[in-house]
C-alpha cells in the first residue's frame, strides 16, 4: 500500500470515529461558555471605578475640602459627600475616607487615605477592579495637585509628594483588607490550577493504561489471571496516580526553575507598608489552604484516575480513548480559569458545584476561609468523597460485566 491511500484510510478512520465528531460539537459549545462567563465576570467588575465615588471627610478643613474638589476635577466631577455610616451600608462602589490629621500630615509628613472597594464576590476581575484606582494613581495625583496648589500659590517641589494610600475590600457589611483578600483570590486560583494538573496527567494516565492493553491484546490474559477484578481497576487506579505524582514533581520543579533561573531579584527597597496583621492573615490563609488543596489533588487524582479507568475500559481501542480524555483534559483547565473571573461565594450551593467539580475546592477554601465560613469545604469534601465511591462502585461493575472485554461498540457502522 503506498503512502497517499494508507494517509486517506487513517484519516477516515480517524474523522468517523464518533468521539472525535462529539468532540468537534461539544468543544466550541464549552468554550462559548466559558467565554461568556468570563465576560459577565469582567462586566460585573468594571462599574467599580466607573461610577459614582464617595468621601467621608473627616479632617473637616480647608486643605481636604481643597483636596476634595481638585479629586472631583480629576475623576470627572463623581465625587459625593457621604456620612461615616454609609461606608458600609451605601450603594457607592467607592468610598474615599479622608483621616483626622489629614492637612496637618500633609504639610509635615506622608498622610494616609483609606480607600472602600465594595465586591459582590472574589475573583481575579473583581479584586483587580478594586486597586484600579490606586495603580493609576488617581488618588496621589490629586493629593499632589492640591497640595502644590493650595490657597493659589504653585509649588512645584510638591508635585513629588507622597501619599499612604490603603486598600480596604468591603463585603456583605464587613471590612477586609485588600492585600489579604488579594492573596486569598490568588492563592486559591492557583492551588486549582494545580488540582486540574495533576488531574490532567491523571485522567490521561489511566485512560492510557487499558487502552494500550486493550490494543496490544493483553487486556484479555490479564482478566484471566487469577486475581478479582475489582484489584485491577484499583490498581490501575492507584498505579495512574504514582505515575501523576512523580510527572507532577518533575513538572512543578522545572516550573520553579525556570522561574528561578529567569527571574532577577530585586534589591530596590520595598515601596508601600503592609500591616503585620495582613501579613499573618495571609500566611495562614496560604497554610490552611495548602492543607486542603493537598487533600484535594489526592482525592481529584482518584477521580480522574477512576473516570480513566472507566473510560479505558469502554473503548475498544486507543485512538478513541485519546479523543475522549483530551477534550476532558481541556475542560480541567478551562473550569479552573473561569471560576477566577466570575468568582466564588461560599454557600450551600457553592459548595456542592465545587465538591462535584472537586478543582474549585481550593478556591472556595481560600474564600471560607478569609470570611470564616469553612463548614462549606467540608461540605465539598464530603460530595466529592461520596462521588468517588460511586464512581469506583460503577467501575466494579464494569469490571465484572464482559463489556470490559469487548468494549462498548461505538463505532459507526459502515455500509456493506
Amino acid at each position: 500500500m503506498v503512502f497517499k491511500p494508507l494517509l486517506i484510510r487513517e484519516t477516515k478512520a480517524l474523522l468517523k470515529n464518533p468521539g472525535f465528531i462529539l468532540t468537534l460539537i461539544l468543544l466550541p459549545l464549552f468554550y462559548t461558555g466559558l467565554g461568556l462567563s468570563i465576560n459577565v465576570g469582567i462586566r460585573q467588575s468594571m462599574p467599580q471605578f466607573t461610577g459614582l465615588v464617595g468621601v467621608v471627610d473627616n479632617d473637616n478643613t480647608s486643605f481636604s475640602k481643597w483636596f476634595i474638589s481638585v479629586l472631583n476635577n480629576t475623576l470627572n466631577g463623581r465625587i459625593y459627600y457621604v456620612d461615616k455610616e454609609d461606608i458600609y451600608a451605601s450603594d457607592y462602589p467607592v468610598i474615599v475616607e479622608i483621616p483626622r490629621g489629614f492637612s496637618s500630615e500633609a504639610f509635615n509628613s506622608t498622610p494616609d487615605l483609606i480607600v472602600y472597594s465594595r465586591v459582590n464576590g472574589f475573583s481575579i476581575a473583581s479584586i483587580g477592579a478594586a486597586s484600579s484606582a490606586i495603580s493609576q494613581g488617581y488618588f496621589t495625583e490629586a493629593y499632589r495637585m492640591a497640595l502644590a496648589t493650595y490657597r493659589g500659590r504653585v509649588n512645584p517641589g510638591l508635585f513629588n509628594a507622597s501619599l499612604n494610600v490603603a486598600n480596604r475590600i468591603i463585603y456583605g457589611g464587613r471590612e477586609i483588607d485588600y492585600i489579604v483578600a488579594n492573596s486569598a483570590t490568588t492563592i486559591g486560583f492557583l492551588s486549582s490550577l494545580v488540582v486540574s494538573i495533576m488531574m490532567a496527567f491523571t485522567i490521561g494516565f489511566a485512560t492510557q493504561i487499558s487502552a494500550m492493553e486493550k490494543s496490544e491484546k493483553a487486556f484479555e490474559l490479564l482478566l484471566a489471571q487469577p486475581v478479582r477484578r475489582s484489584s485491577i481497576a484499583l490498581a490501575k487506579i492507584l498505579a495512574s496516580m504514582i505515575a501523576s505524582l512523580i510527572m507532577g514533581l518533575v513538572y512543578f520543579a522545572s516550573l520553579i526553575i525556570l522561574f528561578a533561573s529567569s527571574l532577577q531579584v530585586s534589591t530596590a527597597p520595598p515601596t508601600g507598608f503592609v500591616s503585620p496583621q495582613a501579613t499573618y492573615q495571609a500566611l495562614d490563609i496560604l497554610r490552611n489552604t495548602t492543607l486542603y488543596t493537598i487533600l484535594t489533588t489526592i482525592l481529584g487524582m482518584l477521580l480522574a484516575g477512576g473516570v480513566g479507568t472507566l473510560i479505558g475500559g469502554l473503548v475498544s481501542d486507543e485512538r478513541t480513548a485519546g479523543i475522549i480524555v483530551a477534550p476532558l483534559i481541556m475542560i480541567f483547565f478551562g473550569i479552573s480559569i473561569v471560576i477566577e473571573f466570575i468568582g466564588i461565594t461560599p454557600s450551600i450551593a457553592s459548595a456542592l458545584v465545587s465538591g462535584a467539580a472537586l478543582i474549585l475546592i481550593p478556591s472556595l477554601a481560600s474564600i471560607s476561609i478569609l470570611l470564616g465560613a469553612t463548614s462549606y469545604i467540608y461540605l465539598s469534601l464530603i460530595v466529592s468523597a461520596l462521588e468517588i465511591i460511586a464512581l469506583i462502585v460503577a467501575i466494579i461493575k464494569l469490571y465484572n460485566s464482559e463489556i470490559i472485554v469487548t468494549g462498548l461498540q461505538i463505532g459507526l457502522r459502515r455500509r456493506e
